[in-house]
């Protein structure tokens, strides 16, 4: 990308999402018995490193993405502070507090969790593309985040809610958070199939974490 006038993020989302895949990939070689090179593992140890070194904000308790010229952290509260669980690497006390974080009715578990951003950020509409509807793609990360550290309380109740949203509204592409009413494109791919994941029975989807 060109120096002037580009807009470089360290994004935490793509992060959270980068290292979540590395980490599959890490359970696959070991299932195949096929360990990966060293080289590889310590490029995944160094991504992790870092979201968890350099994207969190201990004074507020939340993960951000970061501005890559300047290094500071860009602190707009979305649903992305919450992927990591899917990655799997805050530590049990960072992991608590994300998730007494998303608990907020007034912020991030309104009627039809989890809003792209929080209902009391001043940021927040409730029909605007990303910036405020509920995605069943993010709450399907969030879900499994959930059940990474052993909140299945919380998990279940957040799958329910997904699930009632979509019978509600049908297969939107994103949802008022607020009303469940359905926007976008109509019969969308991704909610469909991960709708399709979230009804399958648990036991036969166990949680794996990479020892």
């Amino acid at each position: 990308m060109p120096s002037g006038g580009s807009v470089r993020i360290e994004d935490l989302a793509f992060n959270s999402i980068l290292v979540a895949a590395n980490r599959s990939l890490a359970l696959i070689a070991k299932d195949l018995h096929s360990p990966l090179p060293g080289a590889l593992q310590q490029h995944f140890q160094r991504t992790e490193a870092a979201l968890e070194e350099l994207l969190w904000d201990e004074p507020s308790g939340q993960y951000y993405s970061r501005d890559a010229f300047t290094k500071e952290l860009i602190k707009v509260p979305t649903v992305a502070t919450l992927l990591p669980l899917w990655s799997g690497t805050p530590s049990p006390a960072r992991a608590e507090r994300l998730t007494e974080l998303m608990q907020q009715p007034n912020g991030f578990w309104p009627t039809y969790p989890v809003p792209s951003v929080p209902i009391d950020a001043p940021e927040f509409r409730a029909a605007g593309y990303w910036k405020g509807p509920t995605w069943v793609n993010m709450n399907w990360m969030i879900y499994e985040g959930l059940r990474n550290y052993h909140r299945t309380d919380r998990a279940q109740e957040l799958r329910d809610r997904t699930l009632d949203l979509v019978a509600r509204a049908g297969f939107s592409e994103y949802f008022s958070p607020l009303t469940g009413q359905g926007y976008g494109a109509d019969d969308f791919s991704w909610t469909a199939a991960l709708v399709i994941d979230l009804l399958q029975d648990e036991s036969l989807r166990p949680t794996r974490m990479p020892e």
